[in-house]
């Protein structure tokens, strides 16, 4: 007679796992998907002083629009001394993410946020991480168009 367990693993099959960057904007962790990142960079209190209140950063000579994840989110803490900027790029448009503190690659299972949460600009899901708590996955292509747009706010304001 034999003994032992038998062990039933049912895995969805959306299951999808993706490499990204894990980022902390106040106590909120988000991860941006790794393909779509291109650099990663300090971004000191001096480069945004010289912007003259415009989300504008010069990088390698060219200018680029960034959104700060704090502000997208409403995350409302004290900001650190040097921020860091995550240079991203979708569809040949470069854009930064500006976020408090860059953790590290992550390997990451996308999550569904259902359907009350589909609708939330900017992300693409959720994932848990290690430690229990949830870290969402940003939608790159919107935070680069929301960009965009308030580059375009601030010229014409300009």
């Amino acid at each position: 007679m034999k003994k032992g367990a038998t062990i039933e693993l049912v895995l969805p099959l959306t299951l999808a796992i993706i490499d990204g960057l894990l980022v902390k904007a106040g106590d909120v962790r988000f991860v941006l998907p790794l393909v779509f990142v291109d650099e990663c960079m300090e971004l000191s209190k001096e480069q945004v002083d010289s912007a003259c209140g415009r989300n504008l950063v010069s990088v390698r000579g060219e200018l680029v629009s960034y959104v700060r994840l704090r502000e997208m989110f409403d995350i409302i803490s004290e900001y650190p001394p040097l921020e860091q900027i995550v240079i991203v790029k979708f569809e040949g448009m470069r854009s930064g993410v500006v976020v408090d503190e860059i953790i590290g690659i992550h390997q990451t299972v996308i999550k569904s946020l259902g359907s009350i949460y589909r609708d939330v600009e900017g992300v693409s899901g959720g994932t848990i991480l290690g430690d229990g708590e949830v870290a969402l996955i940003v939608d790159v292509a919107k935070v680069i168009q929301c960009a965009e747009t308030e580059e375009k706010k601030e010229t014409k304001a300009g």
